[in-house]
């Protein structure tokens, strides 16, 4: 169940008829929770877009694609990167 759905059902719990700030939150809950999973979506693209010019670049500057992530550290990315769904390292095939 996602993590909005069960705040609504506690505030749903303890929701007074005329408290405006309940209310403004139970509307406003779901709102917050598309917008997390889009920052989410964009600091994803964002990370995939930077690997993908560091391995172009590799490639440019050794006539091949390296043959794993940690050859781009230090000289073209600043550190592995990170799989953002299970926060291990990135796995790509080659």
């Amino acid at each position: 169940m996602n993590t909005w759905k069960k705040e609504f059902k506690e505030w749903t719990k303890i929701i007074q008829p005329n408290n405006f700030d309940c209310i403004l939150y139970l509307i406003l809950m779901p709102a917050m929770d598309k917008i997390a999973g889009r920052a989410w979506l964009m600091e994803s693209k964002l990370s995939c877009l930077k690997l993908k010019a560091a391995m172009k670049l590799y490639k440019i500057k050794h006539q091949a694609y390296p043959v794993n992530l940690a050859q781009l550290v230090a000289e073209f990315i600043p550190s592995a990167p990170i799989d953002l769904m299970d926060g291990k390292a990135l796995r790509f095939n080659h």
